[in-house]
């Protein structure tokens, strides 16, 4: 019997299968990422982007008030540098071709070192914005304000009629480079992913607190109601259909659980978003929803 009908493999035939998973993982996520930039497209920088709404209220940045000193302190770690380190990071690695878009992999292994765009932009979008935010709170840095109102502004471009957010296909030609879910019919022009709605649930319920007075309060409460028109509910349980990665709002025809993929955990981000929201808005319907989808993910990924 070979040491693969036994369940054991060899060290070096280990290393020869490892090789190949890296170079179909590098190939099939990092290497199209780059060639998205490296002219496969056509795209120049500056080109418009297709998101779905157009016109968007007017967005005002709040000062990061404080006092501000110089002062000799011991030699030790230092949080409100770390920071301000951290601002320049997060600032630092986007486009200003690109409405600020991040840079979302790094590529020592090029020469020069490169950088590229692709498919998790959305994801990281309101996270970098909450973040950003954060840092700012605990330094008083203004450097790249600039990119601080295209985020805001990206986000409410990226909000829809029915408060949903949709990331844009056009304008972006890496927007689908490494995605995920390989079995559906890709989008062609708007990217619908609950998992990206309930993360900016996150930062807009940030932007409520920070400016209560603001627009955020009803961007969030929109929001919230997008989320729990799209999500199907089946008694105690609720999901998006087929996937918290990518929705579509044509429900199944009878109660249909999605099969559970690894990345749909991914989902675990929802009913923090709910409960975010819930915090700031105190609407129960989001707090109603976060219980059923975490019922949902407890079933699935938690099962003995």
């Amino acid at each position: 019997m070979s040491n693969r009908d036994s369940g054991k493999i060899s060290r070096w035939r280990f290393i020869g299968y490892s090789g190949v998973l890296l170079l179909a993982v590098w190939s099939g996520i990092v290497g199209p990422a780059l060639l998205a930039e490296e002219g496969d497209v056509q795209w120049k920088p500056g080109d418009p982007v297709g998101y779905i709404t157009s016109k968007i209220p007017e967005v005002g940045l709040l000062p990061y008030e404080g006092e501000r000193y110089e002062a000799t302190v011991p030699d030790t770690l230092d949080l409100a540098e770390r920071a301000r380190l951290a601002v320049n990071a997060l600032t630092e690695t986007t486009n200003p071709s690109a409405d600020y878009e991040l840079y979302n992999t790094v590529s020592f292994s090029s020469n020069p070192p490169s950088m590229a765009m692709h498919c998790w932009y959305p994801t990281l979008l309101p996270k970098f914005m909450w973040a950003l935010s954060m840092m700012r709170l605990m330094s008083g840095s203004e450097q790249n304000l600039q990119v601080d109102r295209s985020w805001l502004e990206v986000a409410l471009k990226m909000q829809g009629p029915d408060g949903l957010i949709y990331a844009p296909i056009k304008g972006r030609p890496w927007a689908l480079n490494g995605f995920q879910l390989r079995e559906v019919e890709l989008p062609k022009e708007q990217i619908l992913q609950p998992f990206v709605c309930a993360g900016m649930l996150s930062a807009m319920a940030h932007l409520a607190e920070r400016d209560p007075e603001g627009i955020w309060k009803t961007a969030l409460r929109r929001l919230v109601d997008g989320m729990i028109e799209l999500a199907v509910v089946d008694g105690d349980l609720a999901y998006y259909w087929p996937s918290c990665i990518l929705a579509t709002k044509e429900k199944p025809p009878r109660s249909t659980i999605p099969p559970t993929r690894p990345f749909d955990s991914e989902g675990s981000i929802i009913p923090h978003g709910l409960v975010r929201a819930y915090g700031v808005l105190g609407y129960e319907p989001a707090l109603d929803l976060a219980k059923k989808v975490h019922q949902l993910l407890a079933q699935e990924f938690l099962r003995p």
